[in-house]
């Protein structure tokens, strides 16, 4: 739970921040339906022809003992369309006492119109909501031009937290790109989906044959290359923190035989062969489960289907 609590903090500092502004307003004049909690709206400020969208929360109008006969005659309204927030700080003075109008997202159908009475509140939030963590799988919404920075992350604390039975435990990371009105429950159908073929996705172990190894202070530098690919370089840490090295967890799995160094034990009955990584030597072949990185943009509510399908 360490591990994803760092990511967590780490997410907070490299997400943007962004602003909403909360406006008050006045002369609330129904048209059609009345709004809903946490609903987004599209509002048009009349005059500066300035559209973004908005939402109603209940529990902030609650704040100041609206009454239950005026419940559900907004007097706040949350702007959610960060361009829009931005506009209406820099014109605060010339928007207040602008009328708008108050339409249906979907139908862009004329629900209401209101008066803007003021600026009550800029907020600033930070652009991410975690939706799952467990002790093996972290799940969260973030900005996709933030996703790779997030993602080399990830991989930077695993090898950090976990860089010593590299190999063994293997990390998979999926991103879901999607637009902005995606329903959510297509974005997590696509991710559970996204898991569910990691898992079914699992096969023999890869085999990568040691080219180089480079015994560095605290980690081995191994340069390996798996069959037909390109070489790149694994820096596997084997000391503990006093410095003294670690002859319990950094062991590779190898397929080398007559190696007086390999030491077998049986994980539910399988034999397993591995070596710690100081004895690791040139030409050794080490064995790694499969890690998976993948993505998919979700144009259609439907591409989710494709997830587990040959791509």
């Amino acid at each position: 739970d360490e591990f994803f609590e760092s990511i967590t903090e780490e997410l907070c500092l490299k997400v943007p921040t962004v602003e909403e502004v909360i406006l008050k307003i006045g002369d609330y004049n129904p048209i059609g339906s009345k709004l809903s909690e946490n609903r987004a709206y599209l509002i048009e400020i009349d005059d500066l022809k300035l559209q973004g969208e908005v939402i109603w929360e209940q529990d902030r109008d609650s704040q100041e003992n609206v009454s239950n006969s005026n419940r559900g005659n907004p007097k706040n309204l949350t702007v959610i369309t960060p361009h829009l927030s931005a506009i209406i700080k820099k014109k605060e003075d010339e928007i207040k006492g602008k009328k708008i109008s108050i339409f249906d997202v979907d139908t862009r159908e004329k629900i209401a119109t209101a008066k803007i009475e003021a600026i009550k509140e800029i907020k600033k939030v930070k652009s991410y909501r975690i939706i799952s963590r467990s002790p093996t799988m972290f799940m969260a919404i973030i900005p996709a031009k933030s996703s790779l920075e997030i993602s080399e992350y990830l991989y930077e604390k695993y090898m950090e937290y976990f860089g010593k039975v590299v190999g063994k435990l293997p990390l998979h990371i999926g991103l879901i790109y999607f637009k902005r009105k995606m329903p959510i429950y297509t974005v997590l159908d696509a991710a559970h989906r996204m898991l569910d073929e990691f898992e079914s996705q699992k096969t023999d172990k890869i085999e990568f044959k040691v080219t180089s190894v480079d015994k560095q202070k605290d980690t081995i530098s191994l340069e390996v290359c798996p069959e037909n690919r390109l070489k790149y370089k694994i820096d596997v840490p084997y000391k503990l923190g006093d410095g003294s090295i670690d002859y319990y967890h950094p062991y590779l799995m190898v397929s080398t035989p007559q190696d007086d160094d390999i030491i077998e034990i049986m994980i539910d009955g399988d034999r397993i062969t591995q070596k710690h990584v100081t004895k690791i030597r040139q030409n050794d072949i080490i064995q790694f489960e499969n890690y998976f990185f993948d993505f998919v943009f979700l144009d259609s509510n439907i591409r989710r289907f494709d997830l587990g399908k040959d791509r």
